[in-house]
């Protein structure tokens, strides 16, 4: 799956671990901001026949007071995403947006170490 676009904290991360994966290295982990351990949310995005959305962005946002920066992940040529998201202390929520879709649910509300939301897309 191709990401294209990251918390701009974990940029700096990728760019090394690209470069020390390069010559052999371990390459570094992704910081823990304020100390949390990652939430790992995961899903598929289909349409109204259950065959994979390619490219579908989904947002995610944290919600509540001092929320940090979202994040947006894609899905693959699967329908399938994936994100590790730090800084998500509470709940958060997972939208996905492709123009020309509405979808089934608009949104979902994920807490804690994360979850799986899935979404189905109907053309308009």
């Amino acid at each position: 799956m191709t990401i294209r676009r990251y918390f701009p904290a974990f940029a700096a991360v990728f760019a090394a671990a690209l470069a020390v994966g390069a010559a052999g290295q371990t390459a570094p982990k992704a910081p823990n901001v304020k100390g949390q351990t990652p939430a790992h949310v995961s899903g598929t995005v289909v349409d109204t026949s259950r065959k994979p959305l390619p490219d579908v962005s989904l947002s995610i946002t944290a919600i509540g007071a001092n929320a940090p920066d979202g994040a947006r992940v894609f899905t693959d040529s699967s329908g399938r995403y994936f994100s590790a998201v730090t800084g998500f202390n509470g709940k958060y929520k997972v939208t996905p947006i492709l123009a020309g879709y509405t979808f089934r649910p608009a949104s979902t509300e994920l807490s804690g170490a994360g979850g799986t939301a899935d979404f189905q897309g109907t053309k308009k």
